[in-house]
């Protein structure tokens, strides 16, 4: 199909008859590539993976989709919205510029953001299981969740102000390549690391408290206080 010609699926019959040889054996269906498709059938399941990288017309992933096991999003131009969705392994999506919508009713083992430039934010109800990667989304401004089970990276999120609070993060924390973050005492994670952060307010409190287990080589730190800030060195 040509790009003039991208289609609203209705049903995975309409699907399998354009696209056969992306459904394998295995239960993963992979579209990769595919300019016709603009829209997936609602309540969709794949038995394994779903591959939808390159799809250049594809606006928003389908309400309802169940896949038992990952998802990935690459470069997907036109995407805006990340739809209702059950992921039993990891959503990845990278490079879809025009994406600024994600379901408050998503839910994913894992999840991995990248170079996502309109998202500014995400529902407090999203659900993640363990990890969670959100990188390089310069229009992100504030994350919802109070507790990570896994890791937790941030890295080049430049509109990032704060964390939530109080915030507890079981894996390793990476809020390297932010702007003008502040890591309050409420912080904690099995390791912090920021490095080469721009205007990094950093509690005394933490640093104590984390000892060699914070890195901030790099960064240009202030040291709050209760009474005010205190400038740091560069690290």
């Amino acid at each position: 199909m040509s790009e003039m010609q991208a289609k609203d699926f209705k049903t995975i019959a309409e699907l399998r008859e354009a696209f056969p040889s992306a459904f394998l054996a295995n239960g993963s269906v992979d579209f990769s590539g595919q300019s016709g498709i603009r829209t997936l059938p609602r309540d969709m399941t794949v038995d394994g993976q779903l591959f939808l990288d390159d799809c250049s017309n594809l606006v928003e992933t389908p309400d309802g989709l169940i896949v038992k096991e990952g998802v990935s999003l690459t470069d997907c131009p036109a995407l805006k919205k990340i739809g209702d969705a059950n992921i039993h392994g990891m959503l990845r999506v990278v490079f879809c510029p025009r994406l600024h919508e994600v379901s408050n009713t998503l839910k994913a083992n894992s999840l991995w953001i990248a170079l996502c430039g309109n998202l500014a934010s995400i529902p407090d109800t999203v659900q993640v299981a363990r990890s969670v990667s959100i990188t390089v989304c310069h229009a992100l401004t504030a994350i919802p969740w109070h507790h990570v089970n896994g890791h937790l990276r941030l890295m080049g999120c430049t509109g990032l102000q704060t964390l939530p609070s109080p915030m507890t993060v079981d894996g390793e924390l990476d809020v390297s390549d932010t702007r003008g973050l502040e890591l309050g005492d409420d912080v904690s994670a099995s390791e912090i690391i920021a490095r080469k952060c721009e205007g990094l307010t950093v509690s005394p409190r933490l640093l104590d408290r984390m000892g060699e287990h914070i890195d901030l080589r790099g960064s240009q730190i202030t040291i709050s206080e209760p009474g005010g800030t205190e400038p740091g060195p560069a690290c």
